[in-house]
């Protein structure tokens, strides 16, 4: 009969294959959002988004990379809404549009009134 450390040692071999194996399926042939999927643990996004604002001088654009810390590659709507905000209460009225591309899908973006509309 074999040891007690001998089937906790096989257990333990066969739990972490499985997991190994549940995590390369679910990560690379299912949709995002699944456990242990790799969009799961990303926030990735592409934006290509234009801003504008009223200034005493006429339209001005407005680089929104400047206005994001180096670390928040990803935006989300609420973060664009506080840019908007932040803009509007500093510089004047702000309109735009854009799109931004994340795991989810496409969201086509535009300030309307002050406030961003997915």
């Amino acid at each position: 009969m074999p040891s007690a450390d001998l089937l906790v040692t096989v257990a333990e071999y066969a739990v972490t294959a499985l997991l190994l194996i549940r995590m390369t399926v679910v990560g690379f042939l299912q949709p995002p959002g699944r456990t242990f999927s790799w969009p799961m643990f990303t926030r990735g996004c592409e934006i290509d988004i234009a801003f504008e604002v009223e200034t005493d001088h006429g339209r001005e654009q407005v680089d929104l990379f400047g206005l994001l810390p180096a670390h928040h590659p990803a935006i989300s709507t609420e973060d664009l809404q506080i840019v908007v905000d932040y803009l509007a209460q500093t510089k004047g009225s702000v309109t735009g549009q854009g799109i931004v591309l994340h795991a989810a899908g496409k969201d086509i973006v535009k300030v309307e009134a002050g406030r961003v509309v997915v």
